[in-house]
């Protein structure tokens, strides 16, 4: 299901190969007549990105959480997959338990 060629109407082509479903070299046209195709190679490091990513986000999270407690303003992280009118349900139901 993936593009592994495509020419335009000059004839030239690009070339796409790919290792485990995804991209991993990029053919280009030869620049000029004997001159060698661009190559371009692709690496994924979704590991350590995906580790990056989420101290990131961790580490915002606590810091706006702060922020919301000096400013004295309720900080009440909630799951996107909960319906809407339960989760307020449930905030409510805790400020109600809190005064």
């Amino acid at each position: 299901p993936h593009i592994a060629t495509v020419a335009d109407f000059t004839g030239r082509t690009w070339n796409y190969a790919y290792v485990g479903g995804r991209l991993a070299t990029t053919t280009a046209p030869a620049p000029a007549a004997g001159a060698a195709a661009p190559v371009v190679r692709y690496a994924y490091h979704a590991d350590a990105a995906r580790r990056g990513y989420v101290s990131a986000v961790e580490s915002f999270r606590e810091e706006y959480r702060k922020f919301c407690f000096h400013a004295g303003i309720d900080y009440a992280p909630l799951d996107t997959s909960m319906q809407f009118d339960r989760a307020l349900m449930e905030y409510l139901v805790s400020r109600r338990n809190r005064f």
